[in-house]
């Protein structure tokens, strides 16, 4: 019978390192090894602050390369409403308002 391997046992430590950098660059989180993630990072409150910031939902402006990932996080937004309904629970009346005016499937 074959002995089943964990998935980080395949890897090098050198690999493991690589896989780890490249995960909290993308994700801007720390990766958890045996740790089952979510399909997407949830960035509402960023794009909270974004709006509070910049005045507006969308489109994303970004400075000195903030808000950058989240231009990608709201466009998937914009387009999907499956995407959309993970998140909509998150925002008060006034929000979805002007959301929708922005022609977000609310």
């Amino acid at each position: 019978m074959l002995k089943q391997i964990k998935k980080q046992e395949r890897f090098s430590d050198e690999m493991k390192k690589e896989i780890e950098e490249y995960w909290e660059l993308q994700f801007d989180e720390k990766f958890i090894w045996g740790v089952m993630h979510e399909k997407y990072s949830d960035r509402t409150d960023e794009w909270k602050l974004h709006r509070e910031r910049q005045g507006q939902w969308y489109p994303i402006k970004s400075e000195n390369g903030e808000f950058m990932r989240l231009h990608f996080w709201t466009k998937t937004r914009l387009k999907s409403v499956k995407a959309w309904k993970e998140i909509i629970h998150k925002f008060d009346k006034t929000e979805l308002e002007e959301l929708r005016k922005c022609g977000f499937p609310v």
